[in-house]
């Protein structure tokens, strides 16, 4: 009869799984107040004689999680459990995620990227605290494993595309641009790279930003998103023959003298062109921006225009 001393890694190494499988299943979220993980894996490791210095522990990651249970949920649910625990325990959840990051990076860095279990949801979870998650932040720079930049799950541009971003979500999201820098905002977080807006010019164009609900902060959200990497705004892709960035889009949505919040968005938003985006083709007609804004009717912009530069632009038909 084999015994772990003289038994193949490998078969050790599918009992120990096992064993570890199990032992998720008996921990329940709702019922566990804490737990230890790096214990329990450790006496796990105990009871099988395996030391943790010896070479084997290398498989540490394949015990715990290889790329195919994503596509094996049947045989390994209990992983799905735990990175679906945080709204039924946080505790349970980032005891688990604080384990395998000190365990194993390797690990670490494979569950974090794989998008199947969106670690990255913890930036628009309403339920997900500050502090987890600057903790899950600091993470992910460690571990260089850039989980709010993944095409898989294009976190930032599914927050932006929304109509509402939650107040907690944007306090969240300066401290991605704190961390990572303000050119994040200029990523465009979609699987088409080259055919997506900027996540500010998103929200412009998709988001509730003329909410007035003080509670919803949304005069916060905008003036943060406009004006954390003004290069975003001004970012075209092509639609209908036509280039369509923050200029346009706030052109034809903010049109009113009497809004304050449509004065606001103009004056963050057009406070950074200049003169070369004012001469810059804009479709096939070969209309410049400057041309735009003189056939739009909008005078709110256009004046906004012709005293910042202290110019008269021609009032033209519509486009």
């Amino acid at each position: 009869m084999s015994t772990p001393a003289n038994m193949p890694a490998v078969n050790l190494e599918t009992i120990v799984r096992k064993q570890f499988v199990d032992m998720i299943r008996n921990l329940d979220p709702m019922e566990t107040d804490s737990v230890d993980f790096t214990k329990l894996f450790e006496s796990l490791l105990e009871t099988n004689g395996i030391s943790r210095n010896l070479p084997l522990v290398d498989s540490f990651e394949h015990i715990i999680f290889e790329g195919s249970d994503v596509r094996n949920d049947k045989d390994f649910s209990p992983m799905d459990r735990l990175m679906e625990s945080y709204g039924q325990n946080k505790f349970f959840y980032m005891s688990f995620l604080s384990f395998v990051f000190q365990s194993n990076f390797v690990l670490a860095k494979k569950i974090f990227e794989t998008t199947h279990f969106q670690v990255a949801s913890c930036l628009n979870d309403p339920v997900f605290s500050l502090q987890d998650f600057k903790c899950v932040l600091a993470y992910d720079i460690s571990l260089a494993s850039d989980i709010f930049r993944n095409k898989g799950y294009p976190i930032l541009n599914n927050i932006c595309s929304a109509a509402f971003i939650y107040p907690l979500t944007l306090q969240k999201m300066k401290q991605l641009v704190s961390a990572y820098g303000p050119e994040i905002m200029l990523w465009t977080s979609n699987h088409s790279v080259a055919g997506s807006c900027t996540n500010v010019n998103v929200y412009l164009e998709n988001g509730h930003i003329y909410n007035t609900e003080k509670i919803n902060k949304v005069e916060e959200t905008l003036k943060f998103l406009i004006n954390s990497f003004p290069l975003a705004l001004k970012q075209s892709v092509r639609r209908k023959s036509s280039n369509v960035n923050a200029f346009t889009i706030v052109l034809e949505l903010c049109d009113s003298e009497a809004d304050p919040r449509h004065q606001m968005i103009v004056q963050n938003v057009f406070q950074y062109v200049d003169c070369a985006d004012l001469h810059t083709i804009y479709n096939i007609k070969g209309q410049t921006l400057k041309d735009l804004v003189g056939a739009s009717g909008n005078s709110l912009v256009l004046e906004y225009i012709e005293k910042k530069f202290d110019m008269i632009i021609p009032r033209t038909s519509d486009i």
